[in-house]
């Protein structure tokens, strides 16, 4: 995803849009999971008893200082890094954080028809 941050090595796309397209193409792997995981348990789950799961991974942040807007900043960081992609899975929705900060212009919208 950091490709589509930096507009490096995008694949298939000439198309370059600073800050929003890594939360497209999460929005879309979010997508393209739940209707593979659905497809799975519909079609493929009474036979073999599967699990299907997922991997979420980040980097810690400790503030830099003791001082309010470090430990926020800190904060802010490992939201926007573990709760980016867990949250719409586990609540169906983005944390309200990222959605105030970025706003729907950028952060895609979940809805039911949809998914």
């Amino acid at each position: 995803m950091v490709g589509y941050d930096l507009g490096q090595h995008v694949p298939g796309s000439n198309r370059y849009q600073p800050n929003s397209n890594p939360y497209q193409v999460g929005y879309d792997l979010l997508s393209a999971h739940a209707r593979v995981a659905h497809l799975y348990q519909t079609q493929f789950y009474p036979s073999q008893c599967g699990q299907i799961g997922m991997t979420n991974s980040g980097n810690f942040r400790y503030p830099l200082t003791n001082s309010d807007a470090d430990r926020e900043a800190a904060q802010r960081s490992i939201e926007f890094q573990l709760t980016w992609l867990a949250d719409p899975v586990f609540k169906g929705e983005y944390l309200q954080g990222m959605r105030d900060l970025l706003g729907d212009e950028v952060l895609p919208v979940f809805t039911p028809e949809k998914h």
